[in-house]
């Protein structure tokens, strides 16, 4: 299935087979509602500044602001008029310096408000929930699938992740993190059994998209407090209860860097990896949350 620019895939574990036809046009359904291209409720609330909104959509926007301000803004879904000025999605091109410092002053997460079936944003303030909308959608099909009695299953949407109950053969799903500077090698597999319950598993990557001007690299995960990409993590990678929620925190830790990550990390109810350049210029250091040590592989930092 095709959906959010990118390759949806569902694998099932049941004696029924879904209505295929049917979870695609859920699938089709979510990822209009979290696109503010197409002229969806996203786009209407961004073009108006308020709108009703599917409690799935609110669902969404109440959780990014959530981790927004878990993060101190790290994670900040406003910043539409920074991803707007770098136009990674088709390629990327570098803003001149007076355009982002102006486009920074719009990016704040606390001029959102949300009511039970509505939004409202504050002059000026837009939502792009790119950075987390493949796993609010995972998330949404997952409930289709448990709502139709199907509780064991992978569902994955560029890369992100949303494992739910035990396999029949009570092995563990075997999540590959690839390495991100060799992207034929994993840097670990993870080994994860969510039990009866699910767990999102998402990272977060520097090699994912970008582009370089006069041999400099910018890749596309930016920090919303100075508009530019984040510095120096290379590599995020979280579990979570929800797909959403570790898409939020992966971008929030990768943002926050090594050792205000960490801190954030061991307060909060996620599982993390975090990996940056050594301190010689040589190879990689990486650290892990005692859950992710738990289900984590060996780590080829070379």
């Amino acid at each position: 299935m095709a959906a959010m620019a990118t390759v949806v895939r569902a694998t099932v574990y049941d004696r029924r087979s879904p209505d295929w036809t049917a979870l695609e046009a859920e699938l089709t359904r979510l990822a209009w509602l979290h696109d503010h291209r197409d002229g969806g409720q996203l786009a209407r609330l961004n073009e108006h500044g308020a709108a009703s909104i599917d409690p799935a959509l609110r669902q969404t926007i109440a959780m990014a602001l959530e981790v927004a301000a878990a993060t101190d803004g790290a994670f900040d879904p406003t910043v539409l008029p920074l991803t707007e000025l770098w136009q990674f999605d088709s390629g990327g091109v570098l803003p001149p310096e007076p355009a982002l410092a102006a486009a920074t002053e719009q990016v704040a997460w606390q001029r959102v408000t949300l009511t039970a079936s509505a939004a409202q944003l504050s002059e000026g303030t837009r939502l792009d929930l790119g950075a987390v909308a493949k796993g609010a959608v995972v998330d949404r099909l997952g409930d289709w699938l448990e709502a139709r009695g199907i509780g064991v299953y992978l569902l994955e949407a560029g890369g992100d992740l949303l494992v739910a109950g035990q396999k029949p053969d009570r092995s563990p799903w075997r999540v590959w993190v690839r390495h991100p500077r060799d992207s034929a090698a994993p840097l670990t597999v993870l080994e994860v059994r969510p039990g009866d319950g699910r767990l999102g598993v998402v990272t977060s990557g520097d090699y994912e998209r970008g582009l370089e001007v006069d041999g400099v690299r910018y890749h596309h995960i930016l920090d919303p407090r100075t508009g530019y990409p984040a510095h120096p993590m290379v590599s995020v990678t979280v579990l979570a209860a929800s797909a959403a929620a570790a898409d939020a925190y992966a971008t929030a830790l990768f943002v926050l860097g090594p050792e205000q990550a960490r801190q954030v990390a061991r307060g909060s109810a996620v599982d993390a990896q975090l990996v940056w350049p050594a301190d010689d210029g040589v190879g990689l250091q990486a650290w892990r949350t005692a859950g992710m040590e738990a289900v984590g592989g060996r780590l080829n930092l070379n």
